[in-house]
């Protein structure tokens, strides 16, 4: 199932919680969460009093980005299926559903599939994922082309493409990786979503300094966001500059620490960046001072069923013998 998991987690970080029409709603709704202020983006939608569909479809979204932020995925299993399964069934009883309508049904089976993978259910994953895109299609044949469903099926085929390369007519990753550039120098107010998508392509293609650039792109605009702050940390890592890395993770750990609730898995992510780059630089003393520190922290009952946390610990721990 590495496969299917490679392909899902292309569409991980695409912008399906943005509502698809560049609106007032929309772009404030965009500004809460990559501000990543996920209880004012709820209160919005309740304040806005917009039809049933619209508010369930925002809420499933402002879920879905909170748990990619908290990577809760195993403890809030019940809870953000359940929020789906009301969403859906709304829609599917919506006897003549509008563009956006069929939009939200197939952005919340994408979103859905990503979740079942994180959660180790794979086949059902990659169902839910291709159903999602399947209509998304169907709807970019009708000529509705927002922002995010051109990029969610461009992430698509670029995974597709190049996860299942030895599979005749997968295409060619060069046409949709194209469409993504296209799309980050957009105007859109979806643009920085798009960059982040690009970082991790091009971060896991082992092209850290264009992954970097990318997401300094994204942090001129939210230099607090955790999820860029992570990701540039990680990239000036791999570039061996240590001395960005390192402020990039203390900023993090920061920003991590001080959240309501905190961001366990983003502290000891950080932790490792930071005692990894202190190694580098035969800096052991504030390496393990930086790994005592992280380890100082307990996770409660529901931070331990985060996996995240769970093998970032494991990794302090494996470097701290290895001082």
């Amino acid at each position: 199932m590495v496969i299917v998991s490679v392909i899902l987690l292309g569409i991980l970080f695409n912008p399906l919680w943005a509502g698809p029409m560049e609106s007032t709603q929309d772009s404030l709704l965009y500004d809460y969460l990559l501000q990543q202020e996920y209880e004012r983006a709820r209160n919005m939608v309740a304040e806005k009093s917009l039809g049933t569909s619209d508010s369930l479809y925002y809420l499933v979204s402002i879920e879905n980005a909170r748990i990619i932020d908290y990577e809760s995925f195993i403890p809030e299993s019940t809870f953000f299926h359940g929020l789906c399964k009301k969403a859906r069934t709304h829609l599917a009883h919506i006897p003549d559903p509008t563009q956006d309508e069929r939009f939200y049904k197939a952005s919340i089976l994408s979103m859905q599939g990503l979740h079942y993978l994180k959660q180790g259910r794979s086949l059902r994953g990659l169902q839910a994922s291709r159903r999602g895109i399947n209509l998304m299609r169907e709807l970019e044949k009708e000529g509705f082309t927002p922002h995010p469903l051109v990029e969610a099926r461009a992430l698509y085929e670029y995974y597709s493409a190049t996860s299942l390369r030895w599979v005749p007519f997968t295409g060619n990753p060069k046409v949709p990786l194209e469409t993504l550039h296209s799309l980050g120098r957009s105007s859109s107010i979806h643009h920085l979503f798009t960059l982040q998508n690009l970082f991790w392509i091009y971060y896991d293609r082992q092209e850290y300094t264009t992954a970097y650039t990318l997401i300094q792109r994204a942090l001129e605009t939210y230099p607090h966001n955790t999820l860029m702050l992570r990701a540039a940390a990680n990239a000036a890592y791999h570039m061996g500059n240590y001395t960005v890395a390192l402020e990039k993770g203390y900023r993090l750990i920061t920003k991590a620490t001080h959240r309501e609730p905190r961001n366990l898995a983003d502290i000891l992510s950080a932790a490792v960046i930071i005692s990894r780059s202190y190694m580098a630089q035969e800096n052991t003393t504030q390496a393990a001072e930086t790994i005592r520190q992280a380890l100082s922290h307990s996770p409660s009952e529901y931070e331990a069923r985060i996996e995240w946390v769970q093998k970032h610990r494991e990794t302090l721990r494996n470097l701290r013998e290895n001082l």
